[in-house]
């Protein structure tokens, strides 16, 4: 199969999705059949949908535009629900979602038995845009707008006070201001700077509304309820870039972060001026055989759910000192775990960018071990030798990273490829093989022959 003739011959998602199956079911047949029996369904190339995902992917690697390929809904196996497949492309990812509500004081009436305030909270969004290459990529020449919806009910001693979660907002890109400086570029990271990379974008308060609500003996703090915040991105020609969503549970809110608890009442104690908390909702995921969650920051992760993808953290207060508050900690920085689940070719202390894109022809068959493979954090087809340890001493990681590289089967093809002259199939790069000219070679030497 030459992948770079059937990509070149693709010129509308159409025609890409069709490569991608045929991709697809190539894996199927070639990776999956007899002579590697007995897979588990969590390894990626016997799970139609992980298939699916990553024949797109690579086809995204090759073509020479940044428009992800669309595969569509897909019901993954033994699932009910589906999920979106999107390929992975050169453009900025949405790295993170923060709803941040803010308290205003607009009357106060006091009696003997009960306070009865008036207050008007609102609501904005921050969204920050992850850069995983290696120049300045524009909002503005990928991005048209983010819709969102669900931003979690505001509950007040067990009444709702505040429900938006109906209201899907449509925030155009000329609607994102960015926190610091202006224009839309998100720049790309620098070496040695493990955070750099990133830039964040605020709305105007999508929200302004009075609100009353009983205070009693037994007062308690406002609560954010539980629910499924929906977060999309649209291209410019309104194709789906992104689409995911973020779970929500039941988060008692304060606006200051005490050191060990989250204090204050944004609506009981609203003034004239800010007063804010936030549902904060970062790249945490609990990876399949895992147990908790972990921050990794990779936003190509594809999950078996739409919303595999986020982790809502049970805090809820944007207090100071900034150390203390999320929603300025961050701002235009990347939250990325990025060596302990790091790809191979990846080092800590610099060689940026994260993540490659052909964009173009792929010069050889060994290539492939840079395309996304969005099971796992950081994930790229493995091509390495199993056995290679993980970069870190990790309780948990440090001895499931390398029982999944034993598990992968991505080095292990038989005869997926011909050599030059299309005449002497190629075996897996595990073992030798001979050349036409019979001279035997090195395991990886097939990796770095130009197809």
């Amino acid at each position: 199969m030459d992948l770079n003739a059937l990509v070149a011959s693709a010129t509308d998602n159409a025609s890409k999705v069709a490569v991608a199956n045929r991709i697809a079911n190539w894996i199927r047949d070639a990776w999956t059949g007899p002579p590697l029996p007995g897979l588990s369904n969590y390894q990626m190339f016997n799970d139609s949908r992980l298939r699916l995902q990553i024949a797109a992917n690579i086809v995204d690697y090759i073509d020479a535009d940044n428009t992800p390929t669309d595969m569509g809904d897909v019901v993954p196996d033994g699932y009910i629900i589906p999920v979106p497949v999107l390929g992975i492309e050169k453009i900025p990812y949405l790295a993170a979602v923060e709803v941040i509500y803010e308290g205003l004081r607009e009357h106060l009436s006091l009696s003997t038995c009960r306070r009865n305030l008036f207050g008007h909270p609102q609501n904005e969004s921050q969204l920050r845009f992850l850069n995983l290459y290696e120049t300045a990529l524009d909002l503005s020449g990928n991005v048209s707008r983010v819709e969102i919806k669900g931003v979690p009910i505001v509950s007040k001693n067990g009444t709702s006070v505040f429900d938006k979660s109906a209201t899907n907002y449509v925030i155009n890109l000329a609607n994102l201001t960015p926190v610091n400086g202006t224009g839309t570029l998100v720049p790309a990271g620098i070496d040695g700077i493990s955070d750099s990379g990133a830039r964040t974008f605020q709305t105007d308060w999508l929200e302004n509304q009075s609100v009353t609500f009983t205070v009693t003996a037994s007062d308690a703090k406002p609560r954010l309820l539980a629910g499924l915040i929906t977060v999309k991105v649209f291209g410019i020609d309104n194709e789906r870039l992104d689409d995911t969503a973020i779970v929500t549970n039941i988060i008692t809110t304060g606006y200051n972060w005490s050191g060990t608890s989250s204090t204050g009442d944004f609506l009981n104690e609203a003034t004239t001026g800010p007063l804010q908390i936030a549902s904060i909702n970062v790249p945490y995921a609990v990876a399949t055989g895992t147990t908790t969650a972990i921050n990794f920051g990779d936003p190509r992760v594809r999950g078996h759910l739409i919303s595999d993808r986020w982790y809502n953290i049970a805090r809820s207060d944007a207090s100071t000192p900034a150390t203390t508050n999320r929603i300025a900690a961050y701002i235009d920085k990347a939250e990325i775990l990025n060596r302990t689940y790091a790809f191979d070719w990846y080092d800590y202390t610099g060689n940026r960018p994260l993540a490659f894109l052909r964009n173009g022809p792929m010069r050889s068959v060994g290539e492939l071990g840079n395309v996304a493979a969005p099971e796992y954090p950081w994930r790229t087809l493995y091509l390495q030798y199993p056995e290679r340890p993980a970069n870190t001493l990790q309780p948990g990681p440090a001895t499931e990273i390398p029982e999944r590289r034993s598990a992968s089967v991505d080095y292990a093809p038989n005869r997926p490829f011909s050599d030059t002259n299309g005449s002497i199939p190629r075996r897996s790069s595990k073992h030798q093989y001979s050349t036409t000219l019979g001279n035997p070679t090195t395991p990886l030497a097939p990796l770095f022959l130009t197809s």
